[in-house]
């Protein structure tokens, strides 16, 4: 069982559910939509401490506007997975993108980067994160690397073009 110094820190309270097991009613209650069920779940499978082990040359690689996007296997538990980002350029090339229920968390490598999220903009230098909320428009630009979580696993057919206006 895992034990932090942070939980063991709070008098009096309990250490919360979504700490160390995901409430199945949290999206419900937070008012997001609820996540899908991974695909090919398999318990078995989960339980082979081997396949949380992504090496390097497991990435697939992908072209994407403004740069390229290694894209790790996905986490045995469906809920997790994670992309290594080389930005050079714009993300996309015009416009926004959002994602629809996949929440992404950036952290900065290195570089300059600066990310649009509804409207605002936000410059990103290394070793800072931001999270990317649900169903808002963002764009990504620089010049750069950063790693970047996704939760649940990565879905492409979740990351739709915004309706919002191109810049």
């Amino acid at each position: 069982m895992c034990h932090s110094s942070f939980f063991a820190d709070m008098p009096n309270q309990q250490i919360p559910k979504s700490a160390f097991g995901r409430d199945p009613n949290q999206d419900l209650r937070l008012g997001r939509p609820p996540r899908p069920q991974s695909k090919n779940f398999n318990l078995q499978e989960k339980m082979k401490i081997s396949n949380y082990h992504a090496p390097k040359n497991t990435a697939q690689k992908h072209k994407i506007p403004g740069g390229v996007c290694h894209v790790f296997p996905r986490c045995p538990t469906g809920r997790l997975s994670a992309a290594l980002v080389e930005q050079d350029g714009r993300y996309p090339e015009s416009g926004f993108r959002q994602n629809e229920y996949c929440t992404e968390a950036i952290f900065v490598l290195e570089g300059n980067l600066e990310i649009t999220v509804g409207g605002e903009k936000f410059p990103l230098a290394v070793h800072d994160v931001f999270y990317i909320p649900l169903q808002t428009p963002y764009s990504l630009e620089g010049k750069g690397r950063a790693f970047v979580f996704i939760e649940p696993e990565w879905d492409s057919e979740q990351n739709t073009p915004s309706p919002a206006a191109k810049n």
